[in-house]
């Protein structure tokens, strides 16, 4: 019986040091938000989600990458040179940055709903459409379950078909279970989205140069991801879970809104993912930018900048 006690009375000391030490990162980790990022929330069905609306034209709706360090501020180098031809909304997908981060599991038809609804009750016309790296993968999918939603849809290192093709299994499902740990799984998700890791995930993971990295672009990432007492582990669950992935090869090869795949020349595997795309559909047209990785957005703004007015246009 003394054993048993000890061992409970453990138990509770350490959940109480690992309550105190997400706490504490709770109240000290978001820094102080930039006033100019004024915006808006969409009161979706499933929760409220963050957006901004910039300039006048056409709609241009624009989408981050699916992870819990991005948000909107993906697109913020771009926006004073498309607002005078296109009406911008950017958003932040639920589980990302200012938007709801609600403890679910997320999959891909989640947001599909969510983009599907966000266009019809809030831009309330058909869109031209931009979306970084697994998000590409709703856009197809909504623009297969509705027609004449969008007008051109432009995606930005799309992964490649076998990425999308993986399904959850025992060692991905058992990643997500640790994530949704009460105690536990908020130290791993704060362990992993802290400043040294957020700092390296963009230098080693993201940008083509790492000396292009500034400290707002550390900033604004990490405040997305310690936005909602921690919440963004259930997304980041889902992700690792492999939760959020689909095939999306057969709804790209009906599809027949514009599709324009933009690979940055140091993406891995861009030639593969190419090849396997065109082959689903011809009409499919790509582009491949030098001196970027994952985000040409950011590193080769005058690239991208092109790329958009004369395909959108």
């Amino acid at each position: 019986m003394k054993k048993k006690r000890s061992i409970i009375k453990f138990s509770l000391a350490t959940a109480g040091i690992f309550h105190l030490i997400n706490k504490w990162i709770d109240s000290s980790s978001i820094t102080k938000q930039s006033s100019s990022n004024s915006g808006t929330y969409y009161h979706w069905k499933h929760g409220d989600i963050y957006y901004k609306k910039k300039g006048h034209g056409v709609p241009l709706l624009l989408i981050h990458d699916l992870s819990p360090l991005s948000a909107s501020f993906e697109w913020n180098e771009l926006i004073d040179s498309l607002k005078d031809d296109y009406t911008l909304y950017i958003v932040d997908l639920p589980g990302c940055g200012k938007s709801d981060k609600p403890a679910i599991t997320y999959t891909n038809y989640y947001f599909v709903q969510m983009i599907t609804d966000f266009v019809h009750d809030v831009i309330e016309e058909p869109a031209h459409v931009a979306a970084t790296g697994l998000s590409g993968s709703f856009v197809i999918m909504a623009d297969a379950m509705q027609k004449d939603l969008f007008k051109t849809i432009t995606l930005i290192n799309l992964p490649e078909l076998t990425q999308l093709k993986k399904q959850p299994d025992n060692h991905s499902k058992a990643l997500q279970i640790l994530f949704e740990l009460p105690f536990v799984g908020t130290t791993a998700y704060y362990m992993i989205t802290n400043r040294v890791n957020t700092e390296y995930f963009f230098t080693e993971k993201l940008m083509f140069n790492p000396f292009y990295v500034e400290p707002r672009l550390i900033k604004a990432s990490y405040d997305a991801s310690h936005a909602g007492n921690g919440f963004g582990k259930y997304l980041l669950g889902s992700i690792r879970g492999n939760y959020v992935k689909v095939d999306i090869a057969k709804s790209l090869g009906k599809t027949k809104t514009p599709v324009h795949l933009i690979y940055g020349a140091e993406y891995p595997h861009y030639h593969q993912a190419i090849t396997e795309y065109r082959k689903i559909n011809n009409n499919i047209t790509a582009e491949i930018i030098d001196d970027c990785k994952m985000y040409p957005q950011i590193e080769t703004i005058d690239d991208i900048l092109e790329s958009f007015f004369m395909y959108i246009n």
